[in-house]
């Protein structure tokens, strides 16, 4: 009975090495498996949140030209009211000028 246990190891040797073996190198792979899936799910992190950073971006962007258009319209309506402060200063003016030459008109008459 020994003999044929002997028997049966040394046919089993080659069997189970290999089986070792196929197991080693399956381990392998799914450890290799599992730093791919880390790496993805790092990148599909980093992916979930670049909407949101491009959203702030966006938002970003979006309120600095709103900035700007005010800045412009505000230099626009300043323009406008230096203009119209010139033409009221004028109209005074000639309205004074008009009053004087009135006024004199009558104490000759």
């Amino acid at each position: 009975a020994e003999q044929a246990g002997a028997a049966g190891s040394a046919r089993d040797g080659p069997a189970l090495a290999e089986l070792q073996a196929r197991l080693e190198e399956a381990e392998a792979r799914a450890e290799a498996a599992e730093l791919r899936v880390a790496s993805l799910e790092k990148t599909v992190s980093a992916l979930e949140a670049l909407p949101r950073e491009l959203t702030v971006e966006a938002e970003e962007g979006s309120l600095l030209e709103q900035l700007q258009r005010s800045q412009k319209e505000a230099i626009e309506a300043l323009t406008r009211a230096t203009v119209l402060e010139g033409e009221l200063e004028h109209t005074r003016e000639s309205m004074r000028a008009l009053v004087k030459k009135s006024k004199r008109k009558r104490s000759k008459a």
